[in-house]
């Protein structure tokens, strides 16, 4: 599914979960809901022409972006070689990974990539877990599932799961999940805030 698709269904799903109940409440919550936004994205990191990938590389054409990827990952295992930084080595391969590896077929699109990262973020704050549950979570498990399969046990395994029941970029996900997901915004925060009041 596309990138705005993802993050909306996400954003929806989260606010199903939790709205703000006071004032106080709302600092936490825009943090929240921009982590469930950037975890919803993070999965497509593999893909060059990704929202993510052009947020990454903004002025880079996304046609160059594979390149741009190769390019940085040399640059990384130079200086971790000749600085003995092993973090930029390792941060080196994985890039190199994600530009050789076929899109949905990557960790990222795994079960190893939403351990790894609610793992991450559970370690920054345990309150992280949830939104990042759900936006990563709704990206492998549920949109991608539905559109394209996904590699789920990479990389231990290459094959792919899922259902295809409707095609990226088509007008059902455009109606279904995209417009549905903002209409079910909308009609929580109506539930929430506007007819308690009546």
């Amino acid at each position: 599914m596309m990138g705005k698709t993802h993050s909306s269904v996400a954003i929806a799903a989260y606010c199903s979960c939790r709205l703000p109940n006071t004032l106080e409440e709302i600092p936490t919550w825009i943090t929240e809901i921009s982590i469930v936004y950037f975890t919803a994205l993070l999965p497509d990191i593999d893909e060059p022409r990704s929202k993510i990938g052009s947020m990454l590389l903004p002025i880079i054409p996304s046609w160059l972006r594979p390149l741009a990827f190769i390019v940085l990952s040399i640059i990384l295992l130079t200086l971790g070689i000749t600085k003995l930084n092993y973090l930029f080595i390792g941060l080196g391969l994985f890039i190199l990974y994600l530009a050789t590896v076929k899109h949905r077929e990557s960790i990222t699109h795994s079960i190893v990539g939403l351990f790894s990262i609610c793992a991450f973020l559970y370690l920054l704050n345990p309150n992280y877990l949830l939104p990042a549950l759900i936006g990563y979570g709704s990206h492998i498990l549920v949109l991608d599932f539905i559109t394209e399969k996904v590699a789920l046990f990479s990389p231990f395994s290459n094959r792919r799961f899922g259902i295809t029941l409707l095609r990226t970029n088509s007008f059902f996900e455009k109606l279904l999940f995209y417009r549905g997901s903002q209409i079910c915004i909308f009609w929580l925060l109506v539930l929430k805030y506007v007819l308690p009041k009546l």
